[in-house]
């Protein structure tokens, strides 16, 4: 259940805190992160965005002290985290915020020296999404679509590989955030009132979830 798993996580922040006494604990941002996403999942927004803020600190910490090996990526990947958390608590004013995380966290994220696509995707789509809740729609649009582009290119060449073993978890996942990402674009355009192509997009991400 979510409460379980918030009291082991919170378990382990406590104990990577405890350890920590101002030095960087390489365990503490994901301690920190697991806990923040469970909180997020049982809706609990603001205990959430705590805990997240504090699994960002952590983070950054320790990309100052050069102890992890791609930290835009996993910087980016907490800011999304954070940032999907404010879009779900429906606050014009969290999801300003969470506009101004997700614009970082694209930015650093395209320049990661191992740019992970998958986030990248996961960025547009949330990206999008705030958008459109605080109304800037054609933007929010242009996200969208790009972000299905994006889709479409990674399972086109998923489709191409032959070995089973490579297609498994990563094709279910670019499934996944690739009919999150049609939904989404068909539900901006229905508010731009592009009916025929939502109606087509919208069809597209049923197919998507039904070929699972």
């Amino acid at each position: 259940t979510h409460a379980g798993a918030t009291r082991l996580f919170a378990k382990g922040v406590t104990v990577s805190n405890t350890h920590t006494h101002g030095s960087a604990d390489p365990a503490a941002w994901v301690a920190c992160n697991a806990m923040g996403l469970s909180l997020f999942l049982r809706g609990e927004h603001d205990e959430a965005e705590a805990i997240l803020g504090q699994a960002q600190r952590h983070c950054e910490h320790l990309s100052e002290q050069g102890l992890i090996n791609d930290a835009f990526s996993d910087i980016c990947g907490v800011l999304n985290d954070r940032a999907a958390n404010l879009i779900c608590a429906r606050n014009a004013l969290r999801t300003q915020d969470a506009v101004g995380m997700l614009k970082r966290a694209k930015f650093m994220a395209e320049r990661a020296y191992r740019p992970n696509h998958l986030l990248i995707d996961s960025l547009h789509g949330n990206l999008a999404v705030a958008l459109m809740q605080v109304n800037e729609l054609d933007e929010a649009f242009d996200l969208a679509k790009r972000a299905v582009r994006t889709g479409d290119a990674m399972e086109a060449v998923m489709t191409g590989v032959q070995d089973k073993s490579s297609r498994g978890t990563r094709r279910a996942l670019e499934h996944v955030g690739h009919s999150k990402s049609l939904a989404v674009l068909a539900l901006i355009a229905v508010k731009t009132g592009q009916m025929q192509e939502a109606l087509a997009t919208a069809r597209r991400a049923h197919e998507a979830l039904e070929s699972l």
